[in-house]
């Protein structure tokens, strides 16, 4: 299984290769993903090869790798249309994942205590209110080139996560 990389620059843009070209952008669609081998990095969206070190410049930019994800994106958007859900591992890192479930555990205990889970499940809403790392989930570049080609617009708001 390759596990793709992001080349991210200070201002949190992500290197894609466009063709032949090199150019920083604000989404990560497969054309941003890169395998890493040795020195050199491989682009998910087209093969181009580049040598690169952690901490390389690019085009002027200071850069680093930061996680992708286990798949292409467009083969999550394949998977999204197929199954109507798909997974985005790597997204979250451990560490969030942990406060996530602490968040939501203190608020359970402090709001929701007269709830009885009668099928096992209870509804705790606007988790994009009082949850950064939930923010950080869905609004990742990954996730968010995902959601704009699904659903055929760059028009998305968040207000509150789907029902």
């Amino acid at each position: 299984m390759t596990i793709y990389s992001l080349v991210k620059n200070r201002a949190g843009y992500f290197l894609r290769a466009k063709g032949s070209k090199l150019e920083f952008t604000s989404l990560a669609g497969d054309h941003c993903m890169w395998s890493q081998k040795g020195d050199f990095l491989t682009n998910a969206g087209n093969g181009i090869e580049i040598s690169y070190r952690p901490g390389d410049k690019i085009q002027g930019h200071d850069t680093d790798l930061s996680p992708g994800s286990s798949q292409r994106p467009s083969e999550h958007l394949t998977e999204l249309r197929r199954n109507g859900m798909t997974v985005v591992n790597g997204l979250i890192d451990p560490d969030a994942i942990a406060r996530i479930k602490q968040q939501y555990a203190q608020r359970r205990a402090r709001l929701h205590t007269d709830e009885t889970p009668y099928d096992g499940f209870f509804w705790m809403g606007g988790g994009l209110h009082w949850c950064a790392d939930l923010v950080r989930a869905v609004s990742h570049p990954i996730a968010l080139w995902i959601m704009q080609e699904f659903m055929q617009t760059s028009d998305i708001h968040f207000c509150h996560e789907p029902i």
